[in-house]
C-alpha cells in the first residue's frame, strides 16, 4: 500500500511538472516576441499583454504616442498603442511590477521602430538577440519556474531598452532644449514677451470671451512673438494659445477671457514621453496662475505711472493703498520667478545631467512638476483661494483707478471696501505661509516671509493690518 502510494503520488508529481513545464514554454514563446519584436504571440489570447480595445482610453500609463489629429497620421503612424496590460491575466508567480517591466520593454521597442528616420533605433535589442535568446531558452529548460533568475533577466533587458531610450530623448531628441521652450512659455521665461502681450490683449481678455475672442488673441500673441522672438519662428509654430469658452448654463455669469486662456504645445516625437498630456495639464496650471500675477503687476505699475501723470498727492490714502499692493505683489512675483521657478529649474537640468535611465529622466521631470506646483501654492486650496482674492481686489482696484479721478475715487466708498478686504486678505495670507513654514519646513518660504515682514508689520498686527493700511 505505501509503496503504491508512493508511485502514485510520484506519478502525480510528475503530471504536475509537466503541466508547469509546458505552461511555461508558451510563456517564453510569448516572451520571446514580446521582448525582441514588440509583438504579440498569443493566439489563445493566454498572455497578459492584449490588444488594446479600439476608441478607449484604457490602455496602461508608459509608453504611448500623443493624441493624433486627422492630419497627423499621415506622417505619423506609431505601432505603440496597440496593446495594453491586462493585470488580471498576470500569472500568480509573476508580480504586477514585474509584468509591468515586461510590458515597457515591449513598448520601447515598438517606440524605436516608429520612426522611419530613425531605423537604427529598431536595433536595440538586435546586438543582444542571440544572448536573449539563450538566456531564455536556458530559462524554459529549467524544470522549475525560478522567479529570481527570471526576475533578473527581465531587469537586465529592461535596462539596456531604459538605456537606449535615454540617449535617443536626451540626446538625439534633445530633451533639454524642449524644457527650455516649456519653461520660456509656460513659466513666463520671456517676460519681455508676455509683458508685451498682457499690454495688448488685456483688452480682449479682460471681459468673458466671444466667438472672435480666440482669433484676436491668437493674432495678438504671434505680434507679440514676432516683435520679441524675431527669428524664432520654428519655436513659435509649437506655441499656440486657446481661449477656452466654459460650456454650461447660459444664465451663470462666464469668466473672463483670462480665466480661459491656455497654451497649446506641439511636442515632437518622441518626447511626449516626458512631457504628456498630463504634464501639459499641469503646465498650464502653474501657466495661469503666473499670468494672472503678472497682469497685475503690471497693472499695478501703470497705475503708478498714471498717478504720476495726474500729479496726484503722493502721500494721499490711494497711493498708499497701492504701495502696498505693488509691494505684496512685486514680492510675490520674485518669489515664483526666482525662488521658486528658476531653482527648481536649475535642480531639474542638473538631474537630467546626472541621469542614465529613462526612469530617472521622467522621475526628475515629476519631482520637479510636483515641486513647481506645491510652492507656487496652487494645489493647496486655503492659500490658491486668498491669493487669488488678494490679486482680485488689486484687479478691481486698477480698474477702478483708471476709470475714475484721484479726488473722486478717494473720496468714494469703494477705495475703503477695496482697502479693507486688501489688508484682510494680505493679512490672512502671511498668518497661512507662517503656518505652512512651521508644518513643512523649506528655505523658499522663509526667503518669502522675510521679504513680506521684512520690518515686523505682518507679524506684529496680523489681522489688525486692515485698519492700519
Amino acid at each position: 500500500m505505501v509503496v503504491t502510494s508512493w508511485i502514485s503520488s510520484k506519478a502525480s508529481c510528475s503530471g504536475v511538472e509537466r503541466i508547469t513545464l509546458s505552461r511555461t514554454k508558451v510563456l517564453y514563446k510569448q516572451l520571446l516576441a514580446w521582448l525582441l519584436q514588440g509583438n504579440l504571440f498569443d493566439p489563445y489570447e493566454e498572455f497578459f499583454i492584449v490588444p488594446a480595445q479600439p476608441g478607449r482610453g484604457h490602455t496602461t500609463p508608459g509608453l504611448h504616442p500623443p493624441s493624433m489629429t486627422q492630419e497627423d497620421t499621415s506622417t505619423f503612424k506609431s505601432k505603440a498603442k496597440r496593446y495594453r496590460l491586462k493585470a488580471e491575466m498576470v500569472p500568480g508567480h509573476i508580480s504586477l511590477k514585474l509584468a509591468e517591466k515586461i510590458f515597457f520593454i515591449g513598448e520601447s521597442i515598438q517606440l524605436f521602430e516608429t520612426d522611419r528616420k530613425l531605423e537604427v533605433q529598431g536595433s536595440v535589442l538586435r546586438e543582444r538577440e542571440t544572448e536573449v535568446y539563450e538566456k531564455l531558452a536556458a530559462l524554459r529548460d529549467l524544470r522549475e519556474f525560478r522567479v529570481v533568475e527570471f526576475e533578473r533577466f527581465v531587469d537586465s533587458v529592461r535596462e539596456t531598452a531604459s538605456r537606449h531610450l535615454h540617449s535617443l530623448l536626451l540626446e538625439r531628441a534633445d530633451l533639454k532644449e524642449e524644457l527650455w521652450i516649456a519653461r520660456n512659455f509656460f513659466f513666463l521665461g520671456r517676460g519681455e514677451l508676455f509683458h508685451t502681450f498682457i499690454s495688448s490683449a488685456d483688452g480682449y481678455l479682460e471681459q468673458a470671451p466671444s466667438a472672435t475672442t480666440q482669433h484676436d488673441v491668437r493674432q495678438t500673441f504671434s505680434a507679440a512673438c514676432r516683435s520679441i522672438l524675431q527669428d524664432d519662428e520654428k519655436i513659435t509654430k509649437k506655441i499656440k494659445v486657446n481661449v477656452v469658452i466654459p460650456n454650461g448654463d447660459e444664465s451663470k455669469v462666464k469668466p473672463i477671457g483670462w480665466k480661459c486662456l491656455t497654451l497649446q504645445y506641439s511636442v515632437p516625437w518622441p518626447l511626449h514621453l516626458i512631457l504628456s498630456e498630463k504634464s501639459l495639464e499641469d503646465y498650464n496650471r502653474v501657466f495661469q496662475f503666473l499670468i494672472t500675477v503678472k497682469r497685475t503687476q503690471l497693472l499695478l505699475h501703470k497705475m503708478w505711472a498714471l498717478q504720476k501723470w495726474r500729479k496726484a498727492e503722493s502721500f494721499s490714502f490711494v497711493s498708499q493703498l497701492r504701495t502696498h499692493m505693488m509691494f505684496v505683489v512685486d514680492n510675490l512675483q520674485q518669489y515664483f520667478m526666482a525662488d521658486v521657478l528658476e531653482t527648481q529649474f536649475s535642480v531639474l537640468l542638473k538631474k537630467l545631467d546626472q541621469s542614465t535611465n529613462f526612469e530617472e529622466l521622467r522621475q526628475a521631470h515629476d519631482i520637479f512638476l510636483t515641486a513647481v506646483s506645491t510652492q507656487t501654492f496652487i494645489d493647496n486650496n486655503a492659500v490658491a483661494q486668498c491669493l487669488n482674492e488678494l490679486l482680485s481686489v488689486c484687479l478691481q482696484f486698477c480698474r477702478a483707478i483708471e476709470s475714475n479721478s484721484e479726488q473722486s475715487f478717494s473720496s468714494s466708498k469703494a477705495v475703503s471696501s477695496l482697502a479693507l478686504i486688501f489688508s484682510r486678505q494680505s493679512g490672512l495670507l502671511f498668518q497661512l505661509l507662517t503656518s505652512l513654514r512651521n508644518h513643512h519646513s523649506g528655505s523658499h518660504l522663509t526667503q518669502l516671509l522675510l521679504r513680506i515682514d521684512f520690518n515686523r508689520f505682518f507679524s506684529t498686527h496680523g489681522h489688525e493690518v486692515a485698519s492700519i493700511v
